[in-house]
């Protein structure tokens, strides 16, 4: 995901920011913005590039100049110092405008609590020296007590390096580890002297207004805000549903982006003389531009993904049709099972199977109808930064004997007497078929994938999404 971070301060290391941040600091693009300023017209005028926000109140160090906003609606105090030390919640309101969804934003602020880091610093001191009077002292109760207090304090991805350390035999490792955990640094700048946070939240809280979570720039910093992140940007998020739009969005954006500007990637034969480039991949991306769609409406943009990413296979005939000079015969084509699986999904959305049956399109479903368009359309293939699309994908099965089983099984629940299992697949996708509405198409579209790898002799083509899409088939 893309995450604007606002922060002012040009004195924070950056080892700190890797222990705030930890692993999601390079999974995901941290975008960083030194000032109200720039803060500010990025979410003006790009809202939608962003999946969660983070910001620092106080933006004093921040360069600005209110006659470069003289087209904005807000209301500048003639005091700029006083501005900019509480300039952060602007930026909020602003992103409230902009329709951004409050949870998914958060302050990370030194100006939010009047309590000194180094007292969280001396009580983690103290916890690592008690847990090791414990382990070297045999002390069992104490060392268990100690363990599950640590475990409690770290941040979700920290919790698997503990317990690995737990069991090496070289204690030294782990105690160098703790006293790092225990004595990060300090953060860079002048203690607050007054709890800007609290203020400003009376003021909303008359408003009926509310704000987001507080995380306060201390020695919890790194534990708290990965525990944050977690909530968003990690499939074992409980918001699975949320996490699984917003991955889907990002990881088709980028990838958008980076065909757009590489002018080395042209339409395919196929359909160069059809598809305008430019044009197409900026409807693509306006398919998925709501930032904060509801969790009822993912459903239905999906399925808008689907329609828009299938339709050019409507030139596309199951068998050659020799009044049309531009027909192609499926069945002969070479790469069909990148073409069989889009041109079964636009008839069955066309004709209203889709939305008249079983079928539930997920947001592993619009991605795969994604990954194989973009294939046939450019051929390439881009899961976004990071490999982003690859995340919402539980359990690719990267073995090809998986392939050949898989292949197997779908051949026989499709083989009936006088057809074979493609043609089973197209005569299932009509009204007039009985028991229609029991179907589920979107099973039956990673059918029409599997089942066209096949080759003459017998073997399973070794194909790029073979892993994912077998990896979604209900067994």
């Amino acid at each position: 995901m893309r995450i604007l971070w606002v922060e002012d301060s040009d004195q924070l290391p950056q080892e700190l920011i890797n222990q705030w941040f930890g692993e999601f600091y390079a999974q995901h693009q941290i975008e960083r913005h030194n000032g109200f300023s720039d803060a500010y017209r990025c979410i003006q005028t790009q809202p939608q590039n962003y999946d969660c926000v983070i910001l620092d109140i106080n933006l004093e160090n921040s360069e600005f100049n209110p006659q470069e906003f003289t087209e904005s609606d807000i209301i500048f105090p003639k005091e700029k110092e006083k501005f900019l030390k509480e300039s952060g919640f602007h930026l909020y309101i602003r992103l409230l405008y902009k329709g951004f969804p409050t949870q998914r934003m958060v302050f990370l602020t030194g100006n939010a609590s009047e309590h000194n880091a180094s007292e969280h610093d001396n009580s983690r001191v103290k916890l690592v020296n008690v847990f090791k009077q414990a382990r070297d002292g045999d002390d069992e109760k104490a060392y268990v007590n100690c363990v599950k207090e640590i475990r409690e304090k770290l941040p979700a991805p920290e919790r698997k390096k503990f317990n690995d350390l737990l069991q090496t035999p070289h204690v030294e490792q782990l105690d160098v580890w703790l006293e790092q955990w225990a004595t990060p640094f300090h953060t860079i700048g002048e203690p607050p002297k007054t709890d800007t946070y609290k203020e400003l939240h009376d003021r909303f809280y008359e408003a009926r207004m509310t704000l987001p979570r507080r995380i306060e720039k201390n020695a919890e910093t790194a534990k708290t805000l990965q525990d944050w992140l977690h909530e968003h940007c990690s499939p074992q998020s409980q918001q699975r549903q949320t996490f699984d739009y917003l991955t889907l969005r990002r990881g088709m954006l980028d990838a958008i982006e980076a065909i757009s500007r590489d002018d080395s990637i042209q339409c395919t034969a196929d359909f160069e003389n059809d598809l305008d480039k430019a044009a197409f991949l900026s409807g693509l991306a306006w398919q998925v531009r709501d930032f904060a769609l509801p969790p009822t409406d993912y459903d239905k943009s999906y399925l808008a993904v689907c329609e828009y990413l299938s339709k050019p296979f409507e030139r596309y005939f199951w068998k050659k049709n020799n009044n049309s000079k531009n027909s192609k015969d499926l069945l002969n084509e070479s790469d069909r099972h990148l073409k069989m699986p889009l041109y079964f999904l636009r008839n069955w959305i066309a004709h209203g199977l889709i939305a008249g049956s079983n079928t539930t399109i997920t947001a592993q479903a619009a991605g795969l109808v994604f990954l194989l368009a973009m294939r046939h359309f450019f051929s390439v293939e881009n899961y976004g930064f990071q490999n982003e699309l690859q995340r919402l994908f539980a359990r690719p099965m990267t073995d090809p004997q998986e392939w050949n089983n898989c292949c197997t099984r779908l051949k026989q629940k499709f083989d009936k007497s006088g057809f074979s299992p493609l043609e089973s697949l197209k005569e299932i996708g009509h009204k007039t078929s009985a028991g229609w509405e029991q179907q589920d198409f979107i099973q039956h579209f990673y059918a029409a994938y599997v089942l066209c790898l096949q080759q003459v002799d017998g073997s399973v083509l070794n194909a790029p999404f073979n892993g994912w899409i077998v990896g979604e088939i209900s067994q």
